[in-house]
């Protein structure tokens, strides 16, 4: 064990400068000075991976029980060049989880001791994990009806309802109830417990049980019952709080424009900032906080639920140990022959690297990237907050080598291995045979869609036939970010769709398969974000979404599409309604 770390600031001396990113042309917020800090071991690899993966700037902890918290801080956390610093304030986004599942802990064990302030529903003695859900939330129903019978609490937070992500199915426009009652019209994928599926809508509706059995809302329960018996006063769910402050990053995504390979920077990536629009998120993925704040979150964690400041026990011990415990499979074998394979309890996946037991967690939303990590066993812990996008690969190996160092163990070229680790592809494979049918007119398709459990509605347009305001404008918008828009118009068709992860999509017909089209989810920056006012834009994904029109008696009935983070769903062809993620009805 090393002896007591100080605070170590890597803080670019240059941070106010700007350097071009040679690969995109875009602007990148980094200098070319090294990072300079007392522990050239990690301090050397930390700027190495900043430089090798582009990060604008990273706020690192470690922590160990007993010692102070060594910080590490590189790179800029605003396009003015503010350094980064342990006080910048992040979104953790998946983190998150994490805190819904201590807040629902929170909850039964209120109930277990008489300090709950609503009673329980007539007829449930007591609360425990195992409590199905149907039990204490009137509201919830699922479309499988074994799964809405008989899922308990703890399913929700260990993903095996059977139910996929659907993340584009809930936009900022719904509240956190609406989110609850859409679940009953969205299709599942397994049979409860069959299948380990992450979904973020289960810890929404998490959120929203705890918001009913405390009487006070989600935010408020965690901050006052979490945040402030820790001192982490800098905490919030709610971004204008956060900007307020001064402190909360600018954040940068690295896959903008037509080459999914420009930098740019985008705004938050909540749209709404009211209660409202924060609340649909806030379980699955809103606590915006600084690395000083959870160094007292994850002391707290390695200390059976004791705030190590004050020996204060704000987590009951039973809590963490049911959160961290193993409940489902992630993943049926290990990835690298020095890990184990992944298990996920409630929060946190849990597998052991040469040995070591880690409880581990990332988190991912436009724009920031975040990962913490557990050795409860060393009683070690690990936090990472960037305000890049997917820089999973750079932190993921930064915590490998702090834990390779920390033991003496051999160290693993991980940067190399995470970038060529080839996920199983969801590339769309045809199952039938090119047809010879002449395409429809674009024309045929244009109209208002709608699909139960999917809260905005959309409308196709096609380019010179739809002339009303809404569409004008979703040309208006494609036309300023879009580089192609002028010479692809007249074969693709256009929709604004705000959901929380997008604002548009487009359609392009594949010439192969009748009424099929390729699916391009899109979010617009008509009017740039930050500094650089350009016009851009991002995609959900690229050639992995599909849709398929459904046409009887030469009558559009609506459009199945595939790609939606619901499946998996094997397409069958002509048979949109049956077999898609989710099929919307054509209205008009």
């Amino acid at each position: 064990m090393r002896s007591l770390a100080v605070l170590l600031s890597l803080s670019l001396a240059c941070a106010a400068a700007r350097a071009w990113d040679s690969g995109s042309g875009s602007q990148l917020p980094l200098s070319s000075e090294s990072a300079r800090g007392e522990n050239p071991n990690v301090t050397t690899y930390l700027s190495t991976l900043a430089n090798r993966f582009h990060l604008p700037g990273i706020s690192v902890a470690i922590v160990r029980l007993g010692e102070e918290a060594e910080l590490l801080n590189w790179g800029v956390s605003s396009e003015a060049g503010a350094p980064s610093t342990a006080d910048t304030l992040y979104s953790i986004a998946s983190n998150s989880k994490a805190f819904a599942a201590a807040g629902l802990g929170l909850v039964i064990d209120d109930y277990a001791t008489g300090r709950n302030v609503t009673p329980l529903p007539s007829g449930l003695e007591k609360l425990e994990w195992t409590t199905r859900v149907k039990d204490v939330l009137p509201e919830w129903a699922l479309m499988d009806e074994y799964a809405s019978e008989h899922a308990q609490l703890v399913d929700l937070l260990s993903h095996v309802t059977g139910m996929p992500r659907h993340d584009l199915a809930y936009s900022p426009g719904m509240d956190i109830s609406a989110l609850v009652h859409s679940l009953r019209h969205l299709r599942p994928t397994f049979e409860l417990r069959e299948q380990w599926q992450y979904n973020n809508m289960m810890y929404g509706t998490t959120s929203y049980l705890i918001s009913q059995l405390s009487a006070q809302p989600y935010i408020d329960f965690v901050s006052s019952r979490i945040f402030a018996p820790l001192g982490m006063n800098s905490s919030t769910y709610r971004p204008q709080e956060a900007l307020d402050t001064g402190r909360l990053a600018d954040n940068w995504v690295y896959a903008a424009g037509p080459g999914r390979n420009e930098t740019r920077r985008v705004a938050y990536f909540l749209s709404d900032w009211s209660d409202r629009g924060v609340g649909v998120n806030a379980g699955a993925g809103g606590v915006i906080t600084s690395t000083r704040d959870l160094v007292q979150f994850v002391g707290a964690l390695l200390n059976g639920g004791k705030y190590p400041g004050t020996g204060e026990q704000v987590l009951p011990t039973s809590v963490i140990d049911r959160a961290m415990s193993s409940r489902s499979a992630v993943e049926s074998k290990p990835a690298f022959p020095e890990l184990s394979s992944k298990v996920y309890g409630a929060g946190w996946w849990r597998y052991s690297y040469a040995g070591h037991q880690l409880v581990q967690h990332s988190g991912n939303v436009p724009g920031f990237t975040s990962r913490i990590t557990l050795l409860p066993d060393d009683k070690l812990g690990i936090i990472s907050l960037t305000n890049g996008d997917v820089k999973d690969p750079a932190i993921e190996s930064l915590h490998f080598r702090i834990i390779e160092d920390e033991f003496g163990l051999e160290h693993v070229d991980w940067p190399t291995r995470l970038e060529n680790f080839k996920h199983e592809s969801k590339a769309f494979k045809p199952t039938e045979e090119p047809s010879a049918h002449a395409m429809l007119p674009l024309t045929t398709y244009v109209g208002t869609y709608a699909a139960p459990g999917y809260f905005e509605n959309f409308t196709l347009c096609a380019w010179s036939f739809s002339t009303d305001a809404e569409c004008g404008a979703v040309f208006d918008a494609y036309a300023a970010t879009y580089p192609s828009f002028e010479t692809d118009r007249t074969n693709t068709l256009y929709a604004q769709w705000p959901t929380l992860w997008s604002t548009h999509f487009r359609l392009v017909p594949n010439p192969a398969y009748p009424n099929l089209f390729n699916a391009y989810i899109d979010t617009l920056y008509p009017h740039g974000a930050g500094e650089d006012k350009s016009p851009f834009y991002f995609r959900w994904d690229v050639d992995k979404s599909r849709a398929e029109f459904l046409i009887v008696d030469g009558e559009v009935e609506g459009v199945g599409m595939w790609g939606l983070e619901a499946g998996p769903r094997e397409r069958v062809p002509g048979k949109p309604r049956e077999s898609s993620e989710a099929f919307f009805d054509k209205l008009a």
